[in-house]
């Protein structure tokens, strides 16, 4: 029988940190018996990896309003957090885990750590091991940043027997986002950027490429960057300009960044009419496909409208509404595994 690794995530405003939790889990599984443990609300239509067990905590999370809450009406925040600490410990107590994976904490996610000191301590009595699953870069803006980072430290130290930052070091590493007074004396280890499993491969070779090099091979993959590609698109002539009178962008890239532009597609999420007849100028309706970031305030409340009065022909439009991303993804309605 598989050693069993139980997992703790929480995705509290959008679903990325559990798309990771699910690319992750999906290598995981190769090698380990899976508990994912969900602190947010579950998406309908969003299943887990084959072979990995969920179990559902009542869920908390940012509300419509911006504030912390319970998603579930009939719990208060109060009861809401007794229960999750309880369902925690049994969920523990139930897969006997020889593995402990956190998502984030103590590098964010500070206030659940009423529900996994407990946790924590637990598995330091039984001896096992427990690990930080930390995103590339970190949030390093607070107010109280340093106060913040020296906390996350101190708490590392104490209960954690190691950090893995799904990054490249040669893009980002830890102590590029996270600067604490004291010295960081668990080990940290960089895997390798997360990426769900290619769709035109099986699931298990996926998770074997990804455990070995810690999930980062793209192949043939084209990322979407989303918020229209936020700076890079409209800054494409600065940064050739850059290339083209400093030797040091020449060590990594050996033509200037905008030959590599039609590696990536980008989202409609602009906000701004001009902007996004600009990105459709510059990329073309091939590598654009609709977004809408709704139900969340960023939200764009009418994408098509905006395409609508943008796109200069039909064909543009609809490569946009619909047939890029069908290309990319599959047809609507077709999950691929």
């Amino acid at each position: 029988m598989k050693p069993a690794l139980l997992f703790w995530c929480q995705h509290s405003v959008g679903l990325g940190h559990l798309a990771r939790a699910h690319a992750l889990c999906a290598a995981l599984v190769e090698r380990f018996r899976v508990v994912l443990v969900c602190g947010g609300a579950l998406p309908d239509g969003i299943a887990p990896p084959e072979g990995v067990d969920v179990v559902a905590l009542p869920a908390l999370g940012i509300g419509s309003t911006g504030s912390f809450m319970s998603h579930d009406p009939r719990l208060s925040l109060a009861d809401a957090w007794t229960l999750r600490r309880q369902r925690l410990l049994a969920t523990y107590e139930a897969t006997r885990p020889s593995v402990l994976l956190v998502e984030l904490w103590p590098f964010g996610r500070a206030r659940f750590g009423r529900e996994l000191l407990p946790l924590l301590e637990r598995a330091h009595r039984d001896c096992v091991p427990a690990f930080s699953s930390v995103r590339d870069i970190l949030v390093s803006r607070r107010d109280d940043q340093r106060e913040h980072d020296a906390r996350a430290c101190a708490l590392a130290n104490a209960h954690l027997d190691g950090v893995l930052v799904h990054s490249d070091p040669a893009f980002a590493r830890l102590d590029h986002t996270f600067g604490p007074r004291s010295r960081l004396r668990v080990p940290v280890r960089h895997t390798g950027f997360v990426v769900a499993p290619r769709r035109d491969t099986p699931r298990a070779d996926a998770a074997r490429a990804g455990s070995a090099g810690a999930v980062s091979a793209y192949g043939a993959r084209r990322p979407v960057l989303v918020h229209a590609g936020g700076f890079l698109p409209f800054q494409l002539g600065r940064l050739d300009h850059r290339w083209s009178v400093r030797p040091e962008p020449k060590e990594r890239l050996d033509r200037p960044p905008s030959e590599y532009l039609d590696r990536f597609h980008f989202d409609t999420i602009t906000h701004h009419d001009g902007a996004l007849r600009w990105l459709l100028e510059l990329a073309g309706p091939d590598r654009v496909v609709l977004g809408t970031d709704l139900p969340f305030d960023m939200g764009d409340g009418d994408p098509v409208g905006r395409l609508d009065r943008v796109a200069p022909s039909d064909d543009v439009r609809e490569n946009v509404a619909g047939r890029t991303a069908e290309r990319l993804f599959g047809p609507a309605g077709v999950v691929a595994r």
